[in-house]
């Protein structure tokens, strides 16, 4: 019997910088990890074949709970793509199986994953009252306050 886990390997990893208030937009600081990841894979961006993320965001989107969309990740490294995934309507660590299972169907070669969150701004996470106050949404109303 053939596994596909058996057959892939994670070869780089990367952490961007981290603050307690943020001095860069968090899209850059997901740049910043998958570049760190790259290198630490020994790879170049040329050689990255696939992508998957989670979770899913529209381009342009640079803060807030999704911070670092396919779209963007892939044109601020130039990435040339056959295979990708935003990893829509699925759990956190999804990317890794996907890329599994993109790697083990031969789609791609090198996928690269991440996840990028932009938690450090409350009002990213809220909608405006009709008040004038700010209204926690999405589950958002336990972790606003802290």
């Amino acid at each position: 019997m053939n596994y596909a886990e058996k057959n892939t390997a994670i070869t780089g990893i990367g952490q961007s910088d981290i603050y307690r208030h943020p001095k860069v937009l968090p899209v850059e600081l997901a740049v910043q990890a998958c570049e760190l990841a790259i290198a630490d894979a020994g790879l170049k961006p040329e050689d990255i074949d696939g992508a998957a993320c989670w979770p899913p965001m529209p381009p342009g989107t640079v803060a807030g709970i999704g911070a670092a969309g396919m779209a963007d990740i892939a044109a601020s490294l130039g990435l040339k793509l056959n295979y990708w995934s935003g990893a829509d309507m699925a759990a956190q660590l999804s990317p890794i199986v996907e890329a599994v299972a993109a790697i083990a169907a031969g789609y791609a070669t090198h996928v690269l994953c991440w996840r990028a969150l932009g938690e450090r701004s409350a009002a990213s996470y809220t909608t405006s009252s009709g008040e004038g106050g700010w209204v926690p949404i999405g589950g958002m109303e336990y972790m606003v306050p802290y």
